[in-house]
């Protein structure tokens, strides 16, 4: 495959790097959701992300995360729910001590959108 030149720069490996950058960072929603849990946390380091759901409508977000609780020990996979607000900013609503299961995050919208 040929890729495109601007003088030097080859627009291929440019776009590769964005690309790279945004997986490792993290960019979009889960990259703040991540970083939201892990404020509530007592070892935000210790932190072990699993799946993260989305309602339909984009509103609303489940994440499953595994840490450490204050003596040391990893709590279980548990589920925290979060709303988008206005200003396109999620923030927490609540969780659960048990793992997101399928359904969980549209069950939550519509316990906040009734």
């Amino acid at each position: 495959m040929a890729s495109a030149r601007v003088g030097e720069l080859d627009l291929t490996k440019v776009l590769f790097a964005v690309v790279a950058v945004c997986l490792v960072a993290g960019c979009g929603p889960s990259a703040e959701l991540k970083k939201l849990t892990k404020e509530m946390l007592n070892d935000p380091e210790s932190a072990r992300f699993g799946e993260i759901t989305y309602s339909t409508s984009g509103k609303y977000a489940a994440v499953n995360v595994n840490a450490k609780n204050r003596m040391g020990g990893y709590t279980g996979e548990q589920c925290q729910f979060f709303e988008k607000g206005n200003d396109g900013k999620y923030s927490y609503t609540t969780g659960l001590d048990r793992p997101c299961v399928k359904g969980d995050v549209e069950k939550h919208a519509k316990l906040f959108e009734d």
